[in-house]
């Protein structure tokens, strides 16, 4: 996976962005959880860290499914000072609270 800075953040996140707009059934098509973490899964493993979600997508399920998926990652790689800066659980307020 290659990276780059995300402007002048100083984060450097995957050139590859994993969309999750259809991660949910709610709106009567989409992804089931357990398919949705198998992508959001198999992303991670390949060296992603830059995750487009929103509250909105899929009247919020996608948003919680990427939060519960992500949060060992989250707690590994952003918490503990890794190299690596994930950017899952990426709503306005919660990049605000975490830099």
């Amino acid at each position: 996976m290659k990276y780059r800075l995300l402007g002048n953040s100083g984060l450097r996140v995957s050139e590859m962005t994993l969309g999750t707009m259809t991660f949910g059934e709610e709106w009567g098509w989409g992804a089931p959880k357990d398919e949705a973490q198998k992508v959001h899964n198999a992303f991670r493993d390949a060296g992603g860290n830059f995750i487009d979600t929103a509250n909105v997508y899929t009247n919020g399920a996608s948003e919680t499914f990427v939060d519960e998926f992500a949060k060992n990652a989250w707690t590994q790689v952003w918490r503990h000072g890794g190299q690596d800066h994930c950017l899952s659980v990426c709503s306005s307020k919660n990049i605000v609270l975490f830099l």
